[in-house]
């Protein structure tokens, strides 16, 4: 066997060779092929590049009209302001038409305090009905007085440049009838802070028709006001 190689071996060498050759050519050609296919894949990935350049133009074409867009939103969101701003004022009106009736209920309730209070009988023909009554627009230079309430008890105040805006009626079971000024000291909020008898313009000592007086002057209330004195005088005669 051995005899046999070393009498072919060229033959056998030869062969080698050949089929040596044979491979690297093979070879080659596939690292050929290798490369060009991997010029096509880039290609083809610049190409994709390209269209995505392209895609990127189209909103660059379309951004012109985007104002136009903006500007019918505005437009909704004006008309909706507009109707959140009727439904307030819808809301104000309704609230206006009832504050004569909740002005009313707050007085029918600072009477029955009243009442408890002090042991009255609150079925005693002699308390006086609750009402309210609006002062309506005025001129405080014109008008030294502006009487707020007249019935069993007429009621007068002074307090310059500021609008009464609760007004309780006093609620006493005295023998007669008196007149009674009680000067007050109003803060900014409208509240009466301090209250006193004015001896001048007051006709009785009696402590009833006093103390009822001094305590509907203390739950009074009046305008709010920033340029008024941190305590403005005034009075209120009942």
């Amino acid at each position: 066997m051995i005899k046999l190689i070393l009498e072919k071996k060229y033959g056998i060498i030869g062969t080698l060779l050949v089929h040596m050759f044979m491979l690297t050519c093979i070879l080659a050609i596939k690292v050929n092929n290798l490369k060009e296919d991997k010029e096509e894949l880039v290609y083809i990935d610049i190409k994709a590049l390209e269209e995505i350049e392209k895609l990127d133009l189209v909103p660059r074409i379309r951004q012109p009209s985007a104002p136009s867009r903006k500007a019918r939103n505005i437009a909704v969101n004006q008309n909706e302001d507009r109707v959140e701003k009727y439904d307030d004022y819808q809301n104000y009106r309704v609230s206006n038409r009832t504050a004569e009736r909740e002005a009313k209920a707050r007085a029918e309730q600072a009477v029955k305090e009243i009442i408890k209070e002090n042991k009255l009988n609150p079925t005693d023909k002699e308390l006086p009905p609750t009402e309210t009554k609006p002062t309506g627009f005025y001129e405080a230079k014109k008008i030294e007085e502006e009487q707020v309430y007249k019935g069993p008890t007429n009621i007068y105040y002074k307090l310059d440049d500021r609008k009464v805006s609760y007004l309780p009626i006093p609620v006493y079971k005295c023998k007669g009838g008196a007149t009674v000024q009680v000067d007050i000291r109003v803060g900014q909020r409208g509240k009466v802070e301090t209250v006193s008898i004015n001896g001048t313009g007051t006709d009785t000592r009696d402590n009833c028709f006093l103390d009822a007086a001094k305590e509907a002057a203390l739950k009074t209330r009046f305008s709010y006001s920033t340029s008024a004195p941190l305590l403005q005088q005034g009075h209120i005669i009942y």
